[in-house]
């Protein structure tokens, strides 16, 4: 049932986008940037994990040229990575997660007259696919299953065209669901059992991108 899903949220925006292409009715592009992210519960904090957001978007006006719905589809890393100052500076301890997703946001933007600013709001589903877990340079076996295998996320988007074709996007992404729940004390320390996140884990996350619009 989840990979019936994933299928239609992947094959229904392109349909649209067939459709929409063909009467000169929607407008897209390409998709490039890294990920700043970090891992809300796991007792570590700042965005130091970067990872790459990829992929393409479309999009079709729903009233007038000001209320756009635009669709992604992204190949997307996030995770977690300690700092240095977060080990207490000892080169034997260190813990990072990698978690690769295929994301489909889908969001309401607003543009203003000339279109060159742009401001969205909207959610996003993502599948992941793999899922890396390394705590003090040992590799967790079993990370792909302890991770769930979707991401709900809310996002808010800005967006700023130089040009016609050429925009910088900056956006901002939470969980709505936990990504992993870990019940009980993990190594070294680095999962949470406090307020406000229990034993739950979300990703939290920024992504700035270059969009190239066709």
């Amino acid at each position: 049932m989840k990979k019936i899903l994933f299928i239609i949220l992947c094959t229904f925006p392109l349909l649209v986008f067939s459709q929409a292409k063909k009467k000169n009715f929607f407008d897209g592009g390409l998709l490039l940037g890294l990920n700043p992210s970090q891992i809300d519960g796991d007792n570590l904090y700042g965005f130091h994990k970067l990872g790459l957001n990829a992929g393409a978007y479309g999009a079709f006006p729903i009233y007038q040229k000001s209320l756009y719905v635009n669709f992604e589809m992204l190949y997307s890393e996030k995770g977690s990575k300690s700092a240095y100052a977060e080990i207490g500076g000892d080169p034997n301890q260190n813990y990072k997660v990698n978690l690769r997703y295929a994301d489909v946001p889908v969001y309401l933007q607003y543009r203003d007259k000339d279109g060159k600013t742009r401001m969205g709001l909207g959610l996003s589903y993502g599948q992941l696919f793999s899922a890396s877990e390394t705590i003090d340079f040992a590799n967790n076996p079993d990370a792909l299953n302890e991770f769930k295998k979707r991401d709900v996320c809310w996002l808010a988007d800005l967006q700023y065209f130089l040009t016609p074709h050429l925009g910088f996007n900056l956006r901002y992404s939470y969980s709505l669901l936990y990504i992993r729940n870990f019940a009980g004390w993990g190594f070294n320390g680095y999962f949470s059992l406090n307020p406000p996140y229990g034993t739950n884990q979300y990703n939290n996350f920024i992504t700035t991108r270059v969009i190239y619009s066709f």
